[in-house]
């Protein structure tokens, strides 16, 4: 395999020696088959051949006044010539200009003859510029290119071997650095899933890709860069549907994204990787894992069952875990555990907890949980596979919340889905209310609280679509619709 990134092509007068040594009447350049490694030898001499071919030889001569050499191009005439060095020079420069103007090693491809016929009379002999004029515009330009093969396959062309070799263990390199590679991490294996081979070929320059665009080729299946600037309010569900895309499409796209936060800014590559070349990779990773405390609950009927005191605090133990993983352009496809070692025992934490009832508090008689009656959005009942366990209240945010009776506090915080949250007991735990996405709570935990009395304010925290209080109605541990509380609503 031979290289020419750095050939500078030779001036036109360095091989027309070995061209008129060639040359002779009636001759022919044709593409001949099977002439490859001649051809870049001869190239590399500094020979300009027409089309891959060989001049074939034919009887030596000038032409006499009454004949003359006929120059044809493509089953077209192109002129007259009395000496078929013009042919030569003609060819030379303008192999010479088109190989200075794409910098690299270029021969013109076609079939081009020279035929003594008689002169035709009155027929005017055509110069060697006239005729590099006329050349130019029946023969294509072609050079040496290197194909790298997948397979078998020829995906893409590059000007040398070394930039082709350079442009896949470019791919290598690239997947490498993009893997979490710190401590802990040893590559076993990287690889390519398909075979790949390199061959010389013939191929027009707008063919030819420079390494970056070969490895985005080789890599995503194509070298077009097609990237959206995340904007306020979008999503990656809202972007995905905006260019035609899944939401797994765009990850694919993406794989540094984690989670489903983005960021004003931020760009998503849209095209879809499909890949000519696959990698491979198997890895050993060693991994520190905590092992969790095992919690001890010490009841203490002297308390309430919020009131909580760790009597021996727990601490975590660690064990170091080490796992085989494979991986297919980066994703997991397998992993097995090879060993395990505990480092550290955990230590067991004592707790102690209350277990005194609330006394029964209230009346069992409820207040509609708003001071003003609202409109109720969502009922209580299943909503598919999931029960809806109360109503929601549409209301301004600020609104006041009332307690539907009077009780004890025993959670005010935030508490997931729920956002801020109030649950008031009733009297021994058998009658709990809820009072779920206030945008503030105004009782603590302990607080003995009235009927009516304002607890929160309406909001939207947690899990929500809009301001309203979701209120529900826990009986011995069950929830039950909060509207057999409330007949006339």
């Amino acid at each position: 395999m031979t290289e020419h990134r750095s050939w500078q092509p030779p001036p036109p007068q360095h091989a027309s020696g070995r061209l008129r040594a060639l040359l002779s009447t009636g001759g022919r350049w044709l593409p001949a088959a099977g002439q490859g490694r001649r051809l870049a030898a001869l190239l590399l001499a500094g020979l300009v051949l027409v089309g891959a071919g060989l001049l074939r030889p034919a009887p030596r001569g000038l032409a006499t006044p009454r004949t003359a050499y006929a120059v044809s191009a493509g089953g077209s005439l192109l002129g007259y010539t009395a000496d078929p060095e013009v042919v030569v020079e003609a060819t030379e420069a303008l192999t010479w200009e088109v190989s200075v103007a794409e910098g690299r090693l270029v021969v013109l491809a076609g079939e081009v003859t020279v035929a003594a016929v008689p002169r035709p009379e009155g027929a005017a002999l055509i110069t060697a510029d006239r005729l590099k004029a006329r050349l130019a515009a029946h023969l294509r330009p072609a050079t040496l290119a290197v194909a790298v093969l997948v397979d078998g396959q020829p995906v893409v062309l590059l000007g040398s071997e070394a930039e082709a070799r350079a442009a896949v263990s470019g791919l290598l390199e690239a997947y490498v650095a993009s893997l979490e590679t710190s401590g802990g991490v040893r590559l076993l294996e990287v690889r390519f899933a398909e075979a790949v081979d390199y061959r010389t070929v013939e191929a027009e320059p707008d063919a030819i890709r420079d390494p970056e665009a070969a490895r985005r080729i080789l890599g995503r299946g194509t070298d077009q860069v097609l990237v959206h600037v995340v904007r306020r309010n979008e999503s990656l569900w809202s972007i995905a549907r905006q260019h035609g895309l899944g939401v797994d499409d765009l990850r694919r796209a993406n794989p540094q994204l984690r989670g489903d936060l983005l960021q004003i800014g931020q760009r998503l590559n849209l095209i879809v990787p499909r890949p000519y070349l696959n990698v491979v990779s198997v890895e050993e990773r060693t991994v520190l894992q905590s092992i969790p405390f095992p919690v001890v609950v010490e009841e203490d009927p002297a308390r309430w069952p919020w009131e909580q005191v760790v009597r021996e605090r727990g601490s975590y133990g660690q064990q170091e875990l080490v796992y085989r993983i494979s991986r297919l352009n980066g994703a997991e496809t397998d992993r097995s555990l090879l060993s395990q070692r505990v480092l550290r025992e955990p230590v067991r934490q004592v707790v102690v907890r209350g277990t005194r009832l609330v006394p029964p508090m209230g009346t069992g008689r409820f207040v509609w949980p708003l001071a003003e009656p609202g409109q109720i959005t969502s009922g209580f009942g299943w909503r598919g596979r999931r029960l809806h366990e109360g109503i929601d209240i549409a209301a301004p945010v600020g609104t006041p919340v009332r307690a539907a009776d009077a009780g004890v506090v025993i959670r005010s915080e935030w508490y997931g889905e729920y956002g801020r949250v109030v649950f008031i007991d009733h009297g021994e735990g058998r009658l709990v209310t809820v009072y779920a996405h206030n945008s503030a709570n105004l009782v603590q935990v302990g607080d003995v609280v009235q009927q009516g009395q304002i607890i929160a304010r309406v909001g939207s925290t947690g899990r929500s679509t809009g301001p309203h209080l979701h209120f529900e109605v826990w009986v011995d541990g069950r929830p039950v619709d909060p509207l057999r509380y409330f007949p006339s609503q």
